[in-house]
């Protein structure tokens, strides 16, 4: 706690190990949940004001653009790690109406019709691929918003694309944003990871969210 005290809000790589010289909405998110959490299972007040600081920081315009959070100040993107702050993270309310104009966003803008979710437009790793977390994350989400046929919907493409193992992997390369750059790293590191166990814990987290329990 105390490092997080000391360092939450300094810019650094984001959940994706990328743009290091920023803030990033959903990391501080995560420093501030956890501190939150923290406190309560310390008994440590200290921890509960840095996290309800964070909190208030967030709320207050610098990370929303138009009604809705954006990946980090000064773009105008979203990013579907912003999921998280409604869902599991509980930094704000899902049913808010910061928080659903933002899931309204990343379902227009990254949802992938018939398909899944990719991470931000513009994103040229693999090709700026859908990912199977993230299509995990919205079908929580949707859960918790009453919107159970797009959970289904989302927990049958993941079903869809595991692998003959039953493996599933980290991206799914169908309709990316890039060819060129999905080429360009399948050159340099090959298929993309296959299993993936973020992948497979957000699965299992899903189906039973939807009370299914997932195939043996």
């Amino acid at each position: 706690m105390r490092y997080l005290v000391g360092a939450g809000e300094q810019p650094c790589f984001d959940c994706w190990e990328e743009h290091p010289s920023h803030v990033h909405t959903s990391t501080l998110a995560a420093v501030a949940a956890g501190m939150r959490d923290a406190s309560r299972l310390l008994g440590d007040p200290a921890a509960q004001d840095a996290a309800d600081r964070l909190i208030h920081r967030l709320l207050g315009g610098e990370f929303t653009l138009a009604d809705a959070f954006v990946r980090y100040p000064g773009d105008t993107r979203v990013d579907g790690s912003l999921l998280w702050l409604g869902v599991p993270s509980g930094i704000v309310e899902p049913t808010g109406a910061l928080y659903k104009t933002t899931v309204a966003r990343i379902r227009d803008e990254l949802l992938v019709p018939g398909g899944g979710v990719r991470r931000y437009l513009g994103d040229t790793f693999y090709g700026g691929s859908q990912w199977i977390l993230l299509a995990a994350s919205l079908g929580w989400t949707a859960v918790r918003l009453g919107d159970q046929e797009l959970a289904l919907q989302l927990l049958r493409w993941i079903e869809a694309s595991a692998d003959g193992n039953g493996y599933l992997p980290e991206q799914v390369a169908a309709d990316v944003q890039s060819p060129h750059m999905l080429d360009y790293w399948r050159h340099r590191w090959g298929a993309t990871a296959t299993p993936l166990l973020w992948s497979h814990a957000m699965y299992i987290i899903l189906s039973d969210e939807l009370g299914l329990p997932p195939p043996a």
